[in-house]
């Protein structure tokens, strides 16, 4: 079962992320219209709303935007396709885009990380792993922005981070 998210919050965050042009535009430009679960999510998020609310310029000390996805097709080709295809179309940007099949983390994450982990079974089961203060992914569907929060945002708002 999913945290619902504070509805005021929510908005707040609704508000703020799309005063991040880079996040703006990704969101907007429906990244993966073959694929229904997408996320822009984590650092980019977070620290678009720590900048916010510390009154600095939004886009500050975001070293990248984490565009994850969820593609059974667990080929390094593919993924490799994914990325090639996402930095086409934003290489008007100047930003990093870190895309990722959340499907295929499993495979490699114990190399970086020195620990295993089950394979994740979507975006949202993915996205429920990780920091709460991070754990936090906005999509946009037919033009509506939604929002993936399944640990709440008051941790984000709150300036909390905590181990997972």
């Amino acid at each position: 079962m999913q945290k619902v998210a504070h509805k005021k919050l929510s908005d707040t965050l609704l508000t703020i992320i799309t005063q991040n042009p880079y996040v703006h535009e990704i969101i907007q430009s429906d990244p993966f219209p073959e694929i229904r679960d997408w996320y822009l999510a984590a650092g980019c998020i977070t620290q678009s709303v720590w900048n916010h609310l510390s009154g600095r310029p939004i886009t500050e000390g975001i070293e990248d935007y984490d565009l994850i996805y969820f593609d059974p097709d667990l080929s390094k080709d593919r993924e490799a396709q994914c990325r090639e295809r996402i930095g086409r179309l934003f290489s008007h940007l100047p930003i990093h885009i870190d895309v990722v099949n959340e499907a295929r983390v499993h495979e490699w994450f114990h190399e970086y990380f020195f620990r295993t982990i089950r394979p994740y079974t979507s975006c949202e089961d993915a996205i429920s792993s990780w920091s709460p203060c991070s754990a936090v992914g906005v999509t946009c569907k037919k033009g509506k922005i939604g929002i993936c929060a399944p640990l709440g945002l008051e941790d984000l708002f709150f300036f909390y981070d905590a181990p997972t």
